[in-house]
């Protein structure tokens, strides 16, 4: 099958089955709030974890290494560069002073 998607109004997604003329055609709920309700699940969770409510899925640590992935991968698409991650950490502890 191939995926194609749509975004704007209505957002979809298309799965060509290649046996098939027509697409079988998934539509995509609209967003409640900022990265797709994203944003409130995780402050309602931060929160909960503040108050004792709850316990953190990650450590600080892992959680500041996923967004370290996240910024080089998107360093590593704007250069059209590989990055050595052993030095992007580096870097970025020279800038944070850890």
């Amino acid at each position: 099958a191939t995926l194609r998607a749509r975004f704007g109004r209505p957002d979809e997604i298309l799965i060509y089955d290649h046996g098939k003329r027509e697409p079988e055609v998934v539509n995509i709920p609209a967003a409640t709030s900022g990265h797709g309700g994203g944003d409130f699940g995780t402050m309602s969770s931060f929160l909960r974890v503040l108050r004792g409510e709850e316990k953190a899925l990650t450590d600080v640590r892992t959680s500041l290494e996923s967004h370290l992935l996240a910024f080089a991968a998107e360093d590593a698409r704007l250069s059209g560069q590989m990055i050595d991650m052993a030095e992007y950490r580096a870097q970025a502890e020279m800038v944070t002073g850890d």
